[in-house]
């Protein structure tokens, strides 16, 4: 409780209508009557808002109702109709993607139209109600589930002199998307947002689709948006007191990813370190230490750009596209340490009698690059083919 704006801190439990209460600062009394007395008043005091602001804009309907739907208004109770909530949804932009937590952030506009005949008023021109007093009409409540966060600002509710309501809210989310990363880097994002009725049954409330629209073009520098899917289904639930119907309004949106900077950050680099882990092959034979430090250094380098990708893309719990790469990375790198083992270990033996070595370390380059040629000829077309980007 407040007096003269400061709190009185006391357990509810023990509080009574006539028990008195004290703040030491200010050493006035009060009591919890007086505390729903001034809750009473207050609600008086909306209401009495709400009727002057209703006949002031001459609505017909005088003994207007907020609580209850039109066509429960205006029907018998054992008669009425699903009331049908028009839907439009204007993408204004997506503000950021976290691949590392396969999350994202966006940012619309939801449009409601639905018809009232208790408020056609005798004007020629639409009434834009103050969002202070938007409360004071009836107007449907949904809620979207698995979103991380969520704002909502109601910035237009109109009212047409036919009795047609139009409210527009400006909503901020951070949902889950979906992720095909078997095709990464040309995997398309999916995010996908439910509106779910949870004050009305489907037998009451109809949503449906009048259109969507995109209001900017992305700017994000990694990913393209290539479109918005809309939907509306009715959905059976469990409450424990029998399946109950309420209505779902769906938004997909779907991101293409631009695979330019994955290559140029991850798999180029990558490929350059393996290639010139390679060259130690042209060193001569008694260069081996210098062929073995070589050989390291690139592991090391490789391991730090796994690790890099590892931080750029989210976990999945099948292989990944760039884990097909980088295990042919590794191995390759691994299958030319032990060449170079080998060539050290074995290089007095594998020579001819004019001391010539059988094996020369020119043809062992040549089938690393030839086996590095053939993975890429078969991985790249693959994955570009199951993703549809060719």
């Amino acid at each position: 409780m407040l007096v003269n704006g400061a709190p009185i801190i006391k357990n509810i439990s023990e509080c009574t209508e006539f028990t008195e209460h004290s703040n030491p600062d200010i050493g006035k009394l009060v009591t919890v009557g007086e505390t729903l007395e001034l809750v009473t008043i207050i609600e008086k005091e909306k209401v009495a808002a709400c009727t002057g602001y209703i006949t002031r804009i001459n609505i017909n309907d005088s003994n207007y109702d907020n609580t209850i739907t039109p066509n429960e208004a205006l029907q018998n109770e054992s008669s009425v109709k699903a009331q049908d909530i028009g839907l439009i949804v204007l993408m204004h932009s997506v503000n950021k993607i976290a691949d590392s937590e396969s999350i994202t952030t966006i940012k619309f506009y939801l449009q409601i139209f639905w018809e009232d005949p208790r408020l056609q008023m005798k004007r020629k021109k639409e009434v834009r109600v103050p969002f202070y007093l938007a409360k004071c009409f009836w107007q449907p409540v949904f809620y979207i589930p698995k979103a991380a966060w969520e704002r909502r600002k109601q910035v237009i509710f109109s009212i047409y002199p036919n009795g047609s309501v139009r409210t527009t809210t400006l909503i901020s989310l951070t949902i889950p998307y979906e992720d095909d990363l078997r095709v990464y880097p040309f995997d398309v994002l999916t995010a996908k947002f439910v509106l779910k009725s949870y004050s009305y049954s489907s037998s009451i409330l109809k949503f449906y689709w009048l259109r969507q629209k995109i209001l900017f073009e992305s700017k994000l520098p990694e990913f393209k948006l290539l479109g918005i899917e809309v939907g509306a289904a009715t959905r059976m639930y469990d409450l424990g007191l029998g399946n109950i119907s309420y209505e779902n309004a769906w938004v997909t949106l779907n991101l293409a990813r631009y695979p330019q900077l994955p290559i140029l950050s991850i798999y180029l680099p990558a490929l350059i370190v393996v290639v010139s882990s390679w060259l130690a092959f042209l060193l001569p034979e008694r260069e081996a230490g210098t062929k073995l430090s070589i050989g390291v250094s690139s592991f090391l380098a490789l391991l730090m750009i796994t690790a890099y990708a590892e931080k750029q893309t989210p976990k999945a719990p099948y292989i990944r596209g760039h884990d097909l790469f980088f295990g042919f990375c590794f191995a390759s790198m691994f299958l030319s340490l032990i060449a170079h083992i080998h060539n050290r270990l074995c290089g007095m033996q594998n020579v001819t009698p004019s001391g010539k070595p059988k094996i020369r370390s020119c043809s062992t380059l040549s089938w690393f690059l030839l086996s590095l040629f053939l993975f890429n000829a078969l991985y790249w077309p693959t994955i570009m083919h199951i993703s549809g980007y060719l």
